[in-house]
């Protein structure tokens, strides 16, 4: 795992509000059902700071970042995948500190977080997933 992602592994695992719903929580994972509920996350992009002398350890990353819950609802989407994704914007939105190793900037949410649905066959449940996206600016190794 790449150190933004022992970062946000690190911060979630550490936040009460979280652990309260879930302690599985997967880098680019999709959970068994009856690992849920859980969080899957993922790099979407990084962006460096080079400059005249080469290029530095400052980075932006783009994550990708699922709560994941089962309801019978196909309605107004699950309870508890909304509460989890709720959770982890509170444990995650305007974090800053020394985290997995690595100095965290700052992170902050980019949208309001996307619902889908997925039908579960031969059941009446439904997977829920709510899709949020978050930046990092992060002092990261350079390889």
């Amino acid at each position: 795992m790449a150190e933004v992602e022992k970062a946000i592994a690190e911060i979630l695992l550490a936040d009460a509000g979280v652990t309260a719903i879930t302690t599985v929580i997967n880098p680019d994972n999709t959970p068994q059902d009856e690992d849920l509920p859980a969080i899957v996350f993922g790099r979407m992009s990084t962006d460096g700071d080079p400059h005249m002398g080469g290029a530095t350890d400052l980075i932006e990353a783009r994550m990708w970042i699922e709560s994941h819950a089962i309801d019978t609802d196909t309605q107004g989407g699950s309870v508890a995948a909304w509460e989890l994704a709720t959770a982890v914007r509170k444990a995650l939105d305007v974090k800053h500190g020394t985290f997995g190793g690595i100095v965290v900037q700052l992170i902050w949410r980019n949208d309001e977080g996307a619902h889908s649905l997925i039908e579960k066959e031969g059941s009446d449940k439904y997977e829920h997933v709510v899709t949020q996206e978050f930046g990092i600016a992060a002092l990261e190794s350079v390889a």
